[in-house]
């Protein structure tokens, strides 16, 4: 299965389960695939670890911008990038 098919499975879960890594745990999938697209996500977020964490020291976001609410719809806007970038690269 590819990345980005594995991708669009678990942004169905994302309102509910936060973490784009916990939604991918949370796919009816096989481990192996899950694993592949965690490894994706963990290798985009380097050392940071969480999306948060990676926009609190990447980004010049204000800190009292980045909001519980702010947090999920960046997660789906990074879940849609992620899916398209993917895709041009047939993965």
């Amino acid at each position: 299965m590819l990345i980005s098919e594995v991708l669009r499975l678990a942004k169905n879960n994302l309102p509910e389960k936060i973490w784009v890594c916990v939604a991918i745990d949370y796919c009816d999938i096989p481990t192996k695939d899950k694993d592949k697209a965690k490894d994706y996500i963990r290798y985009l977020l380097g050392n940071c670890g969480t999306v948060l964490s990676w926009l609190m020291t990447k980004t010049y976001i204000p800190k009292h911008e980045i909001t519980a609410k702010n947090l999920v719809i960046y997660r789906q806007k990074w879940v849609d990038h992620m899916i398209q970038e993917l895709e041009k690269e047939g993965k």
